[in-house]
């Protein structure tokens, strides 16, 4: 549960003044609400659609961890190559990379998934793209419901469609 301190209350806990090389600071004390718990929402989700999978994963009650792990790619020609999928869900042991790019976006995506999972086969990413994130927003689709779909899809033998 997120506890708000009003602007008063948060005044009392700190000083006003901050004191830098022996002068009082001449910005004014912030008078935004202070949150007590960090854990209450997701303060580094970088769009709408990794705050909407946050949102969901937390109403859903699965714990998760943002961006824990980067996997390393092949070479290319412009250096090095790597995919570091947003959400680990830690109930499933499924990462979840979302996107709200075009189709050229979306297969270079793929594309990045395909050579993980050739290097990495214990990993299952699941694309997450515009299609879901409104079919998700919408409530058509629940988020276990997408996971589950992506892990099958991925233990099938020529499974393709978001898990690449």
């Amino acid at each position: 549960m997120t506890t708000l301190v009003s602007a008063p209350q948060a005044r009392t806990h700190h000083s006003p003044m901050q004191f830098r090389g022996g002068k009082a600071s001449h910005k004014r004390p912030s008078r935004s609400p202070v949150v007590r718990d960090r854990a209450a929402y997701t303060p580094y989700a970088k769009n709408p659609g990794e705050r909407l999978v946050a949102d969901l994963l937390r109403i859903e009650g699965l714990k998760y961890d943002y961006e824990p792990q980067e996997f390393s790619l092949e070479l290319t020609g412009k250096g090095k190559s790597a995919i570091k999928p947003d959400f680990y869900v830690r109930k499933f042991h499924v990462f979840l990379e979302v996107t709200q790019g075009n189709d050229l976006n979306m297969g270079f995506k793929r594309s990045k998934i395909r050579n993980a999972h050739a290097l990495y086969p214990e990993a299952t990413i699941i694309l997450v793209g515009p299609d879901e994130l409104a079919e998700l927003d919408s409530g058509q689709v629940m988020i276990i419901d997408l996971i589950e779909q992506g892990i099958e899809d991925r233990e099938a033998p020529h499974g393709c469609t978001n898990v690449a």
